[in-house]
């Protein structure tokens, strides 16, 4: 089995394909392939956005979002149809709901960059992880998964995979939200006390 994940979107447009006939030449039963999408606008629309914001905040371009946006997403349905004539029978599956991913993302990604964030986040993921994770396939989606494989797969495999919104969910997503708030708030009141005991310091 070869796994690709999230490299996919970092190859040059007209080197994807020899990119995925290697893979298919390793691998023996199954490929799984992961990656944000073109063939919808919003994972493309969310990592310029995403951009954007980090570049503004620290005046630098972000390193793997920059490619993101630089070289274009790939699209699932061209790398579906190429496995496919090749033999492979491929599955689809969502991963990343995206109405969560424009928040988690994007705090993740600027959150990184500030001292004492580190624990903060993990908490987050942690908590993103253990609660929303069976309802993180719901479309629409910022990232999909190709399963391909020589053989079909038991439907068992898939047939719990994704899970119903409900009102438990919501609640439970706007707690994570909620602690991503007072983090924030966190920092940023700390990052204040400093700047207020240095200029204090400096009279």
């Amino acid at each position: 089995v070869v796994v690709s994940m999230d490299t996919l979107e970092h190859i040059r447009p007209d080197d994807r394909a020899s990119f995925v006939d290697r893979l298919g030449s390793i691998a023996k039963r199954a490929i799984i392939l992961g990656f944000p999408f073109s063939d919808d606008p919003g994972p493309g629309m969310m990592d310029r956005a995403m951009h954007e914001l980090f570049e503004n905040i620290f005046k630098t371009p972000h390193h793997w979002l920059e490619e993101h946006v630089r070289l274009g997403l790939p699209s699932y349905h061209k790398i579906s149809a190429q496995l496919r004539s090749q033999g492979w029978i491929v599955r689809l599956i969502p991963q990343g709901y995206l109405p969560w991913s424009e928040s988690l993302l994007p705090f993740t990604i600027c959150a990184s960059r500030l001292p004492g964030m580190q624990a903060c986040i993990a908490e987050i993921n942690d908590m993103s992880n253990e609660h929303l994770s069976p309802y993180d396939r719901n479309q629409p989606s910022y990232r999909m998964f190709l399963v391909a494989s020589r053989t079909s797969l038991p439907e068992t495999l898939f047939r719990d995979l994704t899970q119903r919104m409900d009102d438990h969910v919501h609640r439970l997503w706007s707690q994570v939200q909620q602690r991503m708030q007072h983090a924030l708030l966190k920092q940023a009141l700390e990052l204040n006390g400093t700047l207020q005991q240095e200029r204090m310091e400096h009279q």
